[in-house]
């Protein structure tokens, strides 16, 4: 069997992005909470920390985002957003174990299919001109 250097850089690429995916449990979750942000007006605070202060002040859309940052998702669909801000917003999360379960089960959901239809993609698509 021959395999060119590209198909080989493909599969190594695809097996070192399937590895740094760690599996959506709440420990996963909760262990990236506890990673400082490196930069931005928060630098060195938690981004668990970021997430349950704006939560305490129902800002749920800036939870959402420290959520999603300490989990490295970057530029997801709007209504996926939009999901985890109705998530945490129904827990309303008392401390950051409560923010890890919400978030294991959003993200769980997220990498399967999303919470976003074809048409919602077309739509949001269609407002980027």
């Amino acid at each position: 069997m021959k395999i060119t250097k590209r198909q080989l850089r493909r599969l190594v690429r695809e097996a070192l992005i399937k590895e740094s995916r760690g599996p959506a449990t709440p420990e996963y979750v909760y262990s990236a909470l506890k990673t400082p942000a490196a930069a931005g007006p928060n630098k060195g605070v938690p981004f668990g920390e970021i997430a349950m202060d704006a939560a305490v002040a129902s800002e749920w859309q800036a939870a959402a985002n420290a959520v999603m940052n300490a989990l490295w998702v970057d530029d997801p669909w709007q209504k996926d957003v939009e999901a985890l801000e109705d998530m945490l917003a129904e827990v309303d999360p008392g401390d950051i174990p409560d923010l890890a379960l919400v978030g294991a089960k959003w993200l769980t959901i997220f990498r399967q299919d999303g919470f976003t239809t074809e048409e919602d993609k077309q739509a949001e698509m269609a407002n980027w001109r």
